[in-house]
This record gives structure tokens, sequence and C-alpha cells, in this order.
């Protein structure tokens, strides 16, 4: 496991925690109601994004089947 591990950083080199340091900076500076719920902080491409993208497809439509989709700009 720990090789397939190290297998998935770039280059066999763990991410510089800059990296996240400097996203939590970016979404924090976007304006209110544009920040993304979700975000990735990583250079592996292991497929976060389409995970996130998935589960916030989940998330709207279980709002819509529950009637507060109108709840969700005010998060």
């Amino acid at each position: 496991m720990g090789e397939d591990t190290e297998r998935m950083m770039v280059g066999g080199v763990s991410a510089d925690p800059q990296i996240v340091a400097d996203e939590v900076v970016r979404v924090v500076g976007l304006p209110a109601g544009s920040r993304p719920r979700r975000t990735v902080a990583d250079g592996s491409d292991y497929g976060a994004e389409i995970i996130n993208g998935a589960a916030e497809e989940l998330r709207l439509r279980l709002a819509r089947r529950m009637g507060v989709t109108p709840l969700l700009d005010r998060i």
C-alpha cells in the first residue's frame, strides 16, 4: 500500500503544504456566494474533481427532492 501511495505523488515527492495554504487564501478571497463547497489542493490528479462534481450533483438532487433549493444560496 505504501508503494501505491508513493506512486500517487507527482514525481514520487509529497506535495508542498503551501499548496493547501494558497488554496485556502484563494477560496477565502472569493466573493461571498461564489466560494466552492469543495476544492482540490493536490497535484496528484487522482480524480477528486470528478468525485466532488458527483457529490455536488447528489446534494442538489436531494435539495430538489426536499424542496429546499432556495436555502442553498444562503450557505
